[in-house]
């Protein structure tokens, strides 16, 4: 089981890098300006800039800023990831759910969602991965249930694909909930 959940944090760390290495080029500076908005707040963590906005922690609580230090969402969440196709996921007590740029929940906080094991926290091709009832499936923008929640770990979507893993194989399953193998056939 170790073996499985090292495998799991050394494929989301690949995952990251990857994110990195073809992320937008961006020419943004730090101007004093921008460095002097952000001395209002102390900050306990903050996260990455995505889509304009990165996730920021004051007094426990998560909330994100735009690239002149504005606070554009309060910091409400109990945790927050970056944005992703217009959406980030947010967590309140121990449910994730999704908030658009203004900070509008678009799906609900239902979601029991180990985020830690997947890093592949946002939306990619249009879905994203939920965790309930300790299986994985995905969701649309809207919340709607595209694929069921039969898998032990899904990845995010990458060209029509997802890898998933259950009952100790691996495979993809596509946007439809077709799967390149009959694992998941009961």
């Amino acid at each position: 089981m170790h073996k499985v959940k090292r495998y799991f944090l050394l494929l989301n760390c690949c995952f990251l890098l990857c994110i990195g290495c073809n992320s937008v080029k961006s020419d943004f500076k730090i101007t004093k300006e921008f460095a002097d908005s952000l001395k209002q707040y102390e900050y306990d963590d903050v996260g990455t800039f995505s889509e304009g906005l990165a996730p920021v922690k004051v007094g426990g609580k998560w909330g994100f800023i735009d690239k002149t230090g504005k606070q554009i969402i309060p910091c409400l969440y109990d945790y927050a990831l970056f944005f992703s196709e217009g959406l980030a996921r947010v967590r309140v007590g121990e449910k994730w759910g999704f908030i658009d740029k203004t900070g509008k929940q678009i799906i609900p906080c239902l979601y029991d969602d180990a985020w830690l094991l997947s890093l592949n926290s946002s939306f990619n091709e249009g879905l994203a991965s939920v965790y309930v009832g300790g299986k994985w499936g995905f969701i649309n923008k809207t919340g709607e249930q595209i694929i069921p929640c039969l898998y032990d770990y899904a990845d995010s979507f990458s060209e029509g694909l997802a890898s998933v893993y259950v009952g100790g194989k691996w495979g993809f399953v596509d946007k439809y909930g077709n799967s390149t193998f009959d694992f998941d056939k009961k």
